[in-house]
């Protein structure tokens, strides 16, 4: 009896766990879907750009997915999938049914159109930049799916916030794209391209980039002088490290900022950019208001070029001329770009890892001008052309996604 006992529950304790394993396995996980997908949504006509990714780049891109198989499972625990669970992407063919969920003969052609201006975006945005045959081209996604939105509540760890038109921190918004260890999305609705496609292209990438990184596990590939410096930072107090450096009396500290805020000339020093995703502070300029003198230390006064103002003397009287007419001295401004950190505060940190340092420099290549990028001390400049080349030799061409990046690392 004491067996039988044993035995029943045993069993019990198996239909349990087949009960919960079921909550987490779709169907069909052992078969490609990519390919059967892929000659399923071929039913309307071939699509030579997604067979030339496939070809070239072994990505199927899918227009026509399940959202939980395709995307939203992730086969590590329920928890995970649940980040996931409450983001909308409609396939594009949902704009196009009737009333019962039937793609009509007579939107068909219009769904296709729509489907092949979504491949030609990604087409002319990310594949564009990948050299055929290159280091980077074995490791690309291998799965992309184009949606007719995508929106809900996305993983935070999935770096959108960090794009420079990405949406704000509430993680809940109409995205531009997002990935997870699965798949990538592509929105490519028609309207939002309309209204700011340079944001789309740009973020865009650099999600791509950043699934690249994660997916292949490059952060270790990248030279480590590039972060050598600033890695005993990483994750630490900004104002800890500005202590040590300034000492504690706030009134002694550098005059760069004449507002009391740390200056941003500290921070690119120590090997950190000012790219503002990444932080949860911002990067702001105080303007200071300046007179200058001459050799004598008289004001100088105002020759009709540039600002001016009236000033009084010690004793709060307008300087005037003979006939009693006040006199406009020279005034200049001076720009101060400094962190907002809060001086006391020490929750305001350093960037987390490596991975955080690379893709903040990442970011600024794919968004900044040369006269921006040129601006930076050598330090920077040199951990930016380092990355730059880095990804140039893997196969993505980054001059051709941003041309001011020509000038800038030819002149390094």
């Amino acid at each position: 009896m004491k067996k039988l006992f044993i035995y029943a529950a045993l069993v019990g304790l198996l239909v349990s766990a087949c009960e919960e394993d079921e909550s987490l396995t779709p169907s069909m996980l052992d078969e490609n879907r990519v390919e059967v997908l892929m000659e399923q949504q071929g039913e309307y006509g071939t699509q030579p750009l997604i067979e030339k990714w496939f070809t070239t780049y072994n990505t199927g891109v899918l227009f026509e997915y399940q959202d939980t198989l395709d995307f939203i499972y992730l086969a590590a625990s329920q928890n995970s999938n649940n980040v996931w669970k409450s983001l909308s992407f409609p396939q594009i063919r949902t704009m196009y049914l009737d009333e019962e969920g039937n793609l009509p003969e007579e939107s068909i052609a219009d769904y296709m159109d729509y489907v092949e201006k979504g491949l030609v975006f990604l087409d002319t945005t990310i594949f564009d930049f990948i050299v055929p045959g290159s280091t980077i081209a074995d490791m690309m996604p291998p799965k992309i799916l184009i949606s007719a939105s995508l929106s809900g509540k996305a993983s935070t760890a999935n770096y959108w916030t960090e794009g420079d038109y990405g949406v704000s921190s509430s993680n809940s918004a109409n995205f531009h794209s997002l990935f997870n260890s699965h798949a990538m999305v592509f929105n490519v609705n028609q309207e939002n391209l309309a209204l700011g496609a340079d944001s789309y292209i740009k973020d865009n990438f650099y999600l791509f980039i950043c699934k690249l990184y994660q997916q292949n596990s490059l952060y270790d590939q990248f030279n480590e002088d590039i972060y050598k410096y600033s890695a005993p930072y990483f994750n630490t107090p900004i104002m800890d490290a500005y202590i040590a450096d300034y000492g504690e009396n706030q009134e002694a500290w550098t005059e760069l900022t004449p507002n009391g805020k740390i200056p941003l000339s500290w921070l690119l020093e120590k090997g950190f950019i000012d790219a503002e995703g990444f932080y949860g502070f911002s990067f702001k300029s105080y303007r200071e208001t300046t007179y200058p003198v001459d050799e004598n230390g008289d004001y100088i006064v105002w020759d009709g070029k540039g600002y001016w103002s009236y000033l009084r003397d010690e004793n709060g009287d307008y300087y005037c001329d003979a006939d009693g007419n006040r006199i406009k001295f020279l005034k200049v401004y001076v720009y101060h770009d400094y962190i907002n950190v809060d001086l006391d505060d020490d929750t305001d940190l350093f960037l987390k890892d490596k991975e955080e340092f690379i893709r903040s420099y990442t970011n600024q290549l794919l968004y900044r001008t040369y006269d921006e990028l040129n601006a930076y001390p050598d330090n920077v400049k040199t951990s930016l052309a380092l990355i730059a080349n880095t990804l140039i030799d893997w196969g993505i061409d980054l001059v051709a996604f941003n041309p001011e990046l020509e000038q800038f690392l030819n002149e390094l």
